[in-house]
């Protein structure tokens, strides 16, 4: 049963997400990290990027935009199984949050010399911006890809509403795979 379980997450991502963010053709350049004297020696020192808690980010609001955009496709989804699944979904994802699996971030900037980042996190311009290659950075990240961020709601949309159909998709592969098996089956389907 696992094997419906687990969806193959980089395939949806790909088809979801990269593909609505980064054309087929365009080359990312290096992406840029900035910090003060004593990121860099930790960086060094430990060969490793620290992440940090979604919630203690400058702008936290990011990420309650995103879960608020999300509730607000499950909640106008058609009624029936389909809207239930998608809110289900929602709760599940609330949830795993409560219980303490959140999200950390790791940022980035495609300007290796932009102001406001200096003065942010670049030791107010006594820092470091280091330069990482997208690919190589990209090859780092077991569980999801490395991605530009886009501020356009009508893509944030598109993006949101391809990831839900891709797992109604995967939830009804599932149930017809389970279809008779074992009653365990239907109840542990979102």
């Amino acid at each position: 049963m696992d094997e419906y379980i687990q969806v193959d997450f980089r395939e949806i991502q790909q088809r979801c997400w990269t593909a609505k963010i980064v054309k087929p053709d365009e080359e990312i350049p290096n992406l840029f990290h900035y910090t003060d004297g004593n990121g860099l020696i930790g960086i060094l020192g430990s060969s490793s990027l620290w992440s940090t808690h979604f919630q203690s980010l400058n702008d936290a609001s990011e990420m309650h935009y995103g879960r608020s955009l999300a509730w607000g496709l499950a909640d106008t989804a058609e009624p029936g199984d389909k809207r239930r699944f998608l809110l289900r979904t929602m709760e599940i994802a609330d949830s795993v949050i409560v219980q303490g699996a959140t999200p950390y971030v790791v940022s980035f900037c495609s300007s290796g010399d932009l102001l406001s980042q200096w003065r942010e996190y670049g030791g107010r311009g006594a820092g470091y911006s280091i330069a990482f290659g997208f690919k190589e950075l990209s090859a780092l990240f077991d569980a999801t890809s490395v991605l530009p961020i886009t501020y356009d709601p009508g893509i944030q949309r598109e993006i949101l509403n391809c990831t839900f159909e891709e797992y109604w998709s995967v939830r009804l592969r599932w149930a017809a795979k389970c279809n008779g098996i074992e009653s365990r089956c239907q109840d542990d389907m979102v």
